[in-house]
Order: C-alpha cells, then sequence, then structure tokens
C-alpha cells in the first residue's frame, strides 16, 4: 500500500523510480560513471565497460537505465547464465547472493539496457567505490558510439534516494578486427570440422577455437554448457579474458536424470552461484528446500536441486492483508524473508498490497 512503502526496505529500485524522482544534483560526492570513459575497439572485436559507483555511503539498491549506440555496438551475453536472453553481468560492489535481482534486459535493437537490483540481507548496505554492473560489446561499425546513463536511482536501506551526478562514456570503433570470411564457390559443399573427443579436467570434452567477438557466455550458450563450466575445464584465472585464437576445452555435460539431484553446499558457496552451475533459479532452489534465509547457507548441506518436473512444495500458511499492512512487517510476523513471499506470490510490486489481499506464505 502505497502509506506503507516509506516503511519497506526497498526490494527493487523499480519500486523507487515509480515513487520518487531521479535526482541529478551532487551530494556527498556520489557519482555513477561510464568507466573507462573512452576507449578504442577494432570492428568485430569485443570491448567490457563497467557501470561504476564511486564515493556512495549505505547503498542497497540501485536501478541504472542506458543507452547505446546499436547501429555501431552489439551487447553480448555476460551473466553467466544461459537461457535468459542477453543479459549484463553484475558488478563485484553489491553482492548477488544477498539481493534480488529484479530486472537485467538488453534490447539491441533499440540500444537500451536496464539492470535493477537490491540487497536485501539486514545490515547488507555497502559503502565506498566499485562497479554495479559489466556490459560487453562487440563492435559491428565503425564511428564514434555514445554510452548514455539515461537515470540511475540509488536507493540506502531505508528507502531513501541518494542524490547522484552521472559521466557518460563513449567506444570509438575503428577499422580492423576479424577479416572477412571466403564465401564458399557454388556447388561446393560445406564441410564442418566434427571436433576429436579429448579429457579435459573433471571430464571428457572437446577444443574450440574463440573467435574474434566471442565470450565464454555466447559460446557456453552455443554448447549447452555453462560458463562455470569452461572455466573449470580450462582453469581459466579471468573468465572476462579470452582471445582469439585461443583454444578451450569445451565439456561435455553428463545427461540429466529423470528427477530431481542433489547438492552439498561446499565452502564459498552461495544459492547465485549453484544457480548458475545448475541453470536453475535461485527462487526454484529456496522453494524446494524451504529455505528461510537465502543468504545462509551452510558448507556440508546437501541441497536438492529442482528439474522442470520437480514439484514446488505448495504454501501451508495464508495472510490476510490487515490495514497498515506492509511485505516487510509479514515477513517479520512470519520469521521468512520479503524475497520468499514476493516470489511465492508473484508480486510485481510489493508497495502495492491490498486490504483483504490473501498472499501465500512460505
Amino acid at each position: 500500500m502505497r502509506n506503507g512503502a516509506g516503511r519497506v526496505i526497498l526490494i527493487c529500485m523499480a519500486l523507487v523510480l515509480a515513487l520518487l524522482p531521479v535526482s541529478t544534483v551532487l551530494a556527498q560526492g556520489t557519482i555513477v560513471l561510464v568507466n573507462p570513459p573512452s576507449q578504442s575497439v577494432g570492428v568485430n572485436q569485443t570491448v567490457t565497460v563497467d557501470i561504476k559507483v564511486e564515493t556512495v555511503t549505505n547503498l542497497y539498491g540501485v536501478d541504472v537505465r542506458l543507452t547505446f549506440d546499436a547501429t555501431k555496438l552489439e551487447a553480448q551475453d555476460s551473466d553467466g547464465n544461459t537461457g535468459n536472453g542477453v543479459q549484463i553481468a553484475p558488478g563485484s560492489f553489491l553482492n548477488p547472493a544477498q539481493g534480488f535481482l529484479a530486472q537485467n534486459t538488453v534490447n539491441n535493437t533499440t540500444g537500451q539496457v536496464q539492470y535493477v537490483f537490491a540487497l536485501m540481507a539486514p545490515g547488507a548496505a555497502v559503502s565506498g567505490s566499485g562497479a554495479l554492473a559489466r556490459i560487453t560489446f562487440r563492435a559491428k561499425a565503425t564511428g564514434a558510439a555514445p554510452i548514455t546513463l539515461n537515470s540511475v536511482t540509488l536507493s540506502n536501506d531505508q528507502a531513501q534516494p541518494i542524490a547522484v551526478t552521472l559521466m557518460n562514456g563513449s567506444i570509438t570503433v575503428v577499422p580492423g578486427g576479424s577479416p572477412t570470411a571466403t564465401p564458399v564457390p557454388s556447388g561446393t559443399p560445406a564441410v564442418t570440422p566434427v571436433p576429436t573427443p579429448i579429457t579435459p579436467p573433471g571430464g571428457v570434452g572437446f577444443p574450440y577455437v574463440v573467435q574474434w567477438g566471442d565470450t565464454l557466455s555466447s559460446i557456453a550458450r552455443r554448447f549447452g554448457v555453462t560458463v562455470d563450466a569452461i572455466v573449470r575445464a580450462n582453469n581459466l584465472p579471468n573468465a572476462n579474458m579470452i582471445r582469439a585464437g585461443q583454444v578451450l576445452i569445451i565439456p561435455t555435460l553428463p545427461a540429466p536424470g529423470p528427477g530431481p539431484t542433489t547438492y552439498v553446499v561446499l565452502a564459498g558457496d552461495n544459492l547465485y552461484r549453484i544457480s548458475l552451475k545448475f541453470g536453475v533459479s535461485v527462487e526454484a532452489i529456496v522453494a524446494v528446500n524451504h529455505i528461510v534465509n537465502p543468504w545462509l547457507i551452510r558448507a556440508g548441506q546437501v541441497l536438492v536441486i529442482p528439474t522442470g518436473t520437480t514439484p514446488i512444495p505448495p504454501a501451508t500458511r495464508t495472510h490476510v492483508v490487515r490495514p497498515g499492512d506492509t511485505v516487510s512487517a509479514i515477513a517479520a510476523l512470519y520469521r521468512v524473508t520479503p524475497w520468499s513471499i514476493i516470489a511465492l506470490n508473484n508480486l510485481a510490486n510489493p508497495n502495492l498490497i491490498y486490504v483483504g489481499q490473501v498472499l501465500r506464505i512460505p
């Protein structure tokens, strides 16, 4: 309900845009910028930029909306998760395992990107400087290609806006890159080489020669494996650093079983990494395993990894919304997370619940 919006911990910054204007007045020196502000790249080569925040205090959620020149640049899928279309990679400043990714969309036709993320763990707000998100572009045509931050909304853990100054960037595409492929003469059958199976670390696989414009995400999507599997099979120190001509081992994944599998949590694991490893959503793992706190799992814990046929347990409790209720207050009442209520009830806008509405409680 709108009257309770001020007391709701921000779940996704899209809500802030609906309730609060974007401020462009500098306060406390907070800046969001395209980093580096300018660079050059050859046609058909890839280049990476960070959306960086500097000198921010008590940051809890972000909503970044930017545009780029789609006639000269094409954003590459780089979030490490296949099957969700083209998405940008999260930055290192806000921990993906401690929050809720509300939106990550790229439109390469119109040149638009929107990235909405909010932390959810109590006391998880961060201060300082760092990358909010990372975008990898492939250069398509020569010329100057501006990258414009149309709007950036930052919020603290009290759902209050943080004033910010925006600094745009640009990429200059120069001639170069990969040579044009020689066409096969008419009537000559094209021969596709059959990869020779070899044994990489951890399983069976085959070699692949990196081409201009390739990213690990595009390669993983092409062969139906995960970025993490390629990184492990090749002992890559940096998933963002591959080069044309480099030979990668593409691991062959075992065929999935007829039902759900189990996974033993390792030291350093979080649900976000586990979800990428198995190609399922964090919400599905949370629901199947009745996890109350998604950012608190322990080494040695056995998790059920759902498949498309794994039944999601139904909610056993319901709550009828009363005057003054908010999602955060209801979550505290039942000792669950706001995120779990939002996911279970498919709430598009957690600030807009109404008296008499029946919510399922996980």
